[in-house]
């Protein structure tokens, strides 16, 4: 079927646009139909609008208003359309399909982007000709998907709000200008760095908090450096954070509740009770302990080049066991996991949601 009629009683679609880079977003948001085409209301300066701007190819498919996908994935071609008719029109249709609860929307987004100054715009969806889109066999499909997230995730971390750039490069130029200079200047410049990074984040709309906690982070490193008079104070603050991480993973083991599962809950927010199922959360225990091996690893050696007052390897031990060596463990780390979890046969997130009884297909994306 190469028409939009079926999706007339849906209120809510995944819609799937596209980064430079090729990777998909999925956003569900609400719609409406019109001559077999598809009309969408949302923010101008929204991060799907910029992606459906630099590439017009989209894949759409029903879901709910959570964004899980209740049939089949179609491709399409989206335009962007920010004129006064346009906006208006697609509200009418909306108003006229959602009724009093999208009033009452419109009337507070309204009220909210006039008071920041933002527009919102028109996003046209049209069904490509090629129509559905082929289904990967299920073997590609995850290959596809696991490839996909650990991109995403070490997209994240190298450029995210709180990337690399924050932990790796005020300790670097310490390094550097204290060999070539001094110690005071060391620090200054350390600092003054990280200053740099933080009026960085600021123009780029990134929290404010991320941006503090940076140059916050450097400036309590440098005070421990200037009161105890020596270089390697400047490390003392990293050793601590690394000996209260190995202590709280050290804990979460024992008490039965991983610590690596706790990061997968913030970042996921999937049912914190699916974690603790006997059948899942053996996964996040294991990863858990070879992560509690790391840190300890990574904390006798720290401690051993700070206790010998060796500067130079202390700033290359941050740096290569920092960022470099948790990219490393990120990417084990899922692929081991995931191939546990299924190992396990547990529910997968959506079969502990229903409530599904046993056997299970079990989690087949993410860990």
């Amino acid at each position: 079927m190469k028409d939009l009629k079926q999706l007339k009683d849906q209120e809510f679609l995944s819609l799937e646009t596209f980064r430079k880079n090729g990777i998909g977003v999925k956003t569900p948001i609400w719609f409406a139909l019109e001559d077999n085409a598809l009309y969408m209301w949302t923010r101008g300066d929204s991060g799907k609008v910029k992606r459906i701007r630099n590439n017009t190819r989209v894949n759409i498919a029903p879901s709910t208003r959570f964004g899980e996908v209740t049939g089949e994935w179609m491709s399409a071609q989206a335009s962007v359309d920010d004129s006064d008719a346009a906006v208006q029109h697609v509200v009418a249709l909306l108003r006229q399909k959602l009724g009093f609860g999208f009033i009452v929307f419109g009337m507070i987004e309204r009220l909210m982007e006039r008071a920041k100054g933002r527009r919102r715009v028109s996003i046209k969806v049209s069904l490509s000709e090629n129509g559905w889109k082929e289904n990967p066999s299920p073997e590609n499909k995850m290959k596809q998907n696991k490839w996909r997230e650990l991109v995403e995730e070490l997209r994240t971390v190298f450029t995210g709000r709180n990337s690399f750039l924050d932990a790796v490069l005020p300790p670097i130029i310490f390094l550097l200008i204290n060999g070539l200079v001094g110690f005071q200047a060391a620090m200054w410049s350390a600092l003054a760095f990280a200053v740099v990074i933080a009026i960085f984040r600021v123009l780029r709309k990134q929290s404010l908090i991320y941006a503090l906690a940076g140059v916050g982070s450097v400036a309590v490193a440098i005070g421990i450096a200037w009161f105890l008079g020596k270089s390697e104070g400047f490390f003392l603050p990293s050793l601590i954070s690394g000996s209260m991480t190995l202590l709280l993973a050290v804990v979460s083991l024992v008490i039965r509740r991983p610590m690596v599962a706790w990061t997968s809950y913030i970042a996921r927010r999937w049912p914190l009770d699916w974690y603790w199922h006997p059948q899942v959360r053996p996964a996040y225990s294991e990863v858990t302990f070879a992560w509690v091996l790391f840190f300890a690893a990574r904390l006798l050696l720290q401690f051993s080049l700070f206790e010998n007052k060796d500067v130079n390897s202390l700033a290359m031990t941050n740096f290569v066991t920092g960022w470099p060596a948790t990219i490393l463990l990120l990417v084990l780390s899922y692929l081991y996991g995931t191939w546990r979890l299924a190992q396990l046969r547990g529910p997968s997130v959506d079969e502990f949601k229903n409530n599904t009884p046993a056997p299970w297909q079990g989690q087949r994306r993410g860990f």
